[in-house]
């Protein structure tokens, strides 16, 4: 990383970023009204029965008459987020907890059916923008967490879709805007607010790589071996996750197992075949095969073993 090293500098680096992350969000809502207004206009134009043509001609009459408002509303709602920080949930609840009987530090209380609502509405937006975006996030993330010296961003963190959809769902409400007026209109923004944090995401990690962030991210810990891969190298059998047969340490050098009938060549390097899962046939076939193998009473016994424990789960 081809920063200033001081600490300092790596946290003032990181609140440059972030401001670049704002900015970049900001620079795209007018673009993404444009298009949700564009998408309500289509919206009229499909067929319905009447009741839901007046529900869609009221909602889109609404929409048309607060988007102004809902759009000033967003990005004071993204300004005071980067420069004050957004509360944890729940806690302004908490001056009433010693008044309910309850131990200190627990928030105790009803939730309405609005605000469950509208949790619900929010989690589905922070789950499309991530549809769009996880890459782009997941490295801006480590990016990040290196410069801020941390593990992994807070829960309320602005770069996390969670609390940008928390944010959005709130200038919602305030421009007068109805959780039924969202649902009518949910397919078109979570395409452009999925694309708008996928754009700032993109940004920011440009940004940063600029600065010599990270160039190269190491994505290794995030990949996940697939069940019923087995070694390529036909001599060595780790008894591994994902393995189909274990304990074949001891074959002789030169020796494959096919991955079926018909399989030209042989010898070293061949693809060693899963257990297929066609039934007693296919194992039956594959321990045929592989009973050239036990030329060691200690390879015998194993290949036999094994094999009694496959053809019992079958049974």
């Amino acid at each position: 990383m081809a920063i200033n090293p001081s600490p300092s500098a790596q946290i003032a680096l990181a609140a440059q970023a972030r401001r670049v992350y704002v900015d970049a969000l900001a620079r795209g809502v007018p673009e993404l009204c444009a298009a949700v207004r564009d998408g309500a206009q289509r919206l009229l134009d499909l067929p319905a029965e009447y009741p839901v043509q007046v529900a869609r001609r009221d909602g889109v009459a609404r929409w048309l008459k607060q988007a102004p408002a809902w759009q000033s509303g967003l990005n004071h709602g993204l300004r005071q987020a980067a420069l004050f920080g957004v509360a944890q949930p729940g806690s302004p609840a908490g001056s009433n907890a010693s008044n309910s009987g309850s131990q200190p530090g627990q928030v105790l209380g009803l939730v309405d059916d609005n605000t469950i609502e509208r949790e619900i509405l929010a989690s589905r937006l922070s789950l499309a923008m991530m549809d769009g975006a996880s890459w782009e996030f997941t490295d801006l993330r480590s990016r990040i967490s290196v410069l801020e010296q941390r593990e992994e961003l807070s829960a309320t963190d602005l770069m996390r879709p969670q609390v940008l959809a928390g944010i959005v769902l709130s200038a919602w409400e305030l421009a007068g805007l109805t959780h039924s007026d969202w649902n009518m209109l949910a397919g078109v923004l979570h395409d452009e607010f999925s694309h708008l944090v996928s754009q700032a995401y993109h940004d920011t990690n440009g940004w940063l790589l600029g600065q010599g962030v990270l160039p190269e991210t190491d994505l290794r810990p995030f990949i996940r071996r697939s069940r019923g891969l087995v070694s390529s190298n036909p001599s060595r059998f780790d008894g591994s996750e994902g393995s189909g047969f274990s304990g074949f340490d001891s074959l002789p050098s030169g020796s494959s197992v096919r991955s079926g009938p018909g399989t030209g060549g042989g010898g070293r390097g061949d693809p060693v075949a899963p257990i297929s899962g066609h039934g007693v046939a296919d194992e039956t076939r594959l321990m045929t095969r592989a009973a050239s193998f036990g030329q060691t009473p200690t390879g015998a016994s194993l290949i036999s073993e094994r094999g009694a424990e496959v053809l019992s789960r079958l049974n």
